[in-house]
């Protein structure tokens, strides 16, 4: 949080030097009226919890992704070409470089966690998955829609967390990508 009210002071620091002279002073008025135009724009929050949960290799590999292929899978099949070890029913092509900044975007919020280290009592049944590559590294996101479980595993990670906060966004979202297959089909 320091470093981010210190990149924003030098930021408008940055801003007011180009703004007016640097011989003529500001007065108070002037400068809050400044900082507060300024803390009005959006700028990337970076987002710590989920950066701790993942690991900095994972949460490097999702965002930094060059290539994201989405999985429609079979949650009650283990046979065939498998993903995560359930049945693949459908794949996409690569995603667009659109779905996959709305993608990451969504992925990478604090605020569509639970963390709430609450257990839920039910059957993962994944319907969804997602890989994530860049280079020879992979990361995989299985999601079942009836927990509201993401799944994430890769190389040091093999870790669950509720989406309850944004799974009205997810299906949204996945409705894109797979727009003639709903996740919340059972087949």
């Amino acid at each position: 949080m320091t470093k981010q009210i210190i990149l924003c002071y030098l930021l408008l620091l940055s801003q007011i030097s180009i703004a007016k002279p640097y011989n003529q002073k500001w007065t108070h008025n002037e400068l809050s009226a400044d900082i507060a135009q300024f803390s009005k724009q959006n700028f990337p929050v970076e987002q710590q919890k989920v950066k701790r949960f993942l690991g900095y290799s994972s949460y490097k590999i999702l965002m930094e992704a060059e290539q994201i292929n989405g999985y429609l899978l079979d949650p009650f099949r283990h046979d065939g070409e498998t993903f995560g070890g359930f049945s693949i029913r459908k794949k996409t092509s690569s995603l667009t470089a659109i779905q996959s900044m709305e993608l990451k975007k969504i992925l990478s919020s604090d605020a569509n966690y639970a963390f709430d280290n609450m257990m839920k009592n039910c059957t993962f049944t994944p319907k969804l998955g997602l890989e994530f590559r860049k280079g020879t590294q992979i990361l995989r996101i299985l999601i079942s829609y009836d927990c509201r479980v993401w799944r994430f595993v890769g190389e040091g990670i093999n870790k669950e967390e509720d989406f309850d906060p944004s799974y009205e966004l997810m299906l949204a979202y996945l409705q894109k990508i797979f727009p003639n297959d709903s996740p919340r089909k059972n087949n």
